[in-house]
């Protein structure tokens, strides 16, 4: 079970101590809704949103979206730290995501479907934009690497902090906040997510070309 003394490192680890459960509470619901998909693939996607209580007493929220080619997944868990409200979001590749209590301020502020419930909002943010796509800058903040976000609602704008194995999430900004490079930025992130979801296979190949280009 979290407390608020753990530090964002011990918070993951206390996450990977809840994956097993996680992942099995994840795999009968995945069935569940691809077996109604299967009923009425003419309905189009299907989207769950979901709470879990693990055995650890962890809160997660976990979203899964059925469509014709695959089920795909996002899983947060969400806690009170020291400062506030915090959501950490594993994913199946790279580094997971933390977002501070600031960041749902400014998500609440912004977005135009916020809560002024601080648990309500948070599951507003993550259900509304349970995957998003995120790029380094190759720009600096505070002194760590810079990255930017897309998600339907608008925009993440982080930090990397690779040493301690997270990418941190500072704050949220709406497309209508967004400069014109962001902006740019999130057409092609969007595109990404779409191919990642609408065409996995041809993902996999263009991720896989892309790592081979960066290894020569």
């Amino acid at each position: 079970m979290f407390v608020p003394t753990m530090t964002i490192p011990e918070a993951i680890a206390e996450a990977g101590r809840d994956l097993v459960s996680v992942q099995r509470k994840l795999a009968h619901t995945i069935q569940e809704q691809e077996r109604a998909h299967r009923k009425n693939r003419r309905g189009g996607d299907i989207v769950g949103h979901f709470t879990y209580t693990s055995p650890l007493q962890n809160n997660w929220l976990y979203v899964i979206t059925t469509n014709k080619k695959q089920s795909f997944h996002s899983v947060l868990m969400w806690f009170y730290a020291a400062d506030g409200l915090t959501g950490l979001q594993l994913c199946s590749e790279g580094l997971p995501y933390i977002y501070p209590p600031h960041f749902f301020k400014r998500f609440r502020e912004r977005s135009g479907e916020g809560d002024t419930d601080a648990e309500q909002n948070l599951r507003n943010y993550f259900f509304r934009n349970p995957a998003p796509c995120t790029m380094y800058t190759d720009k600096l903040h505070l002194g760590f690497p810079a990255i930017l976000g897309a998600m339907p609602d608008g925009y993440v704008l982080g930090t990397a902090h690779a040493d301690e194995g997270y990418m941190r999430c500072r704050t949220f900004i709406s497309h209508a906040e967004a400069f014109k490079n962001q902006q740019e930025h999130w057409e092609g992130l969007e595109a990404a997510r779409q191919l990642r979801e609408r065409f996995p296979a041809l993902f996999a190949q263009v991720r896989a070309q892309e790592l081979a280009r960066k290894a020569a």
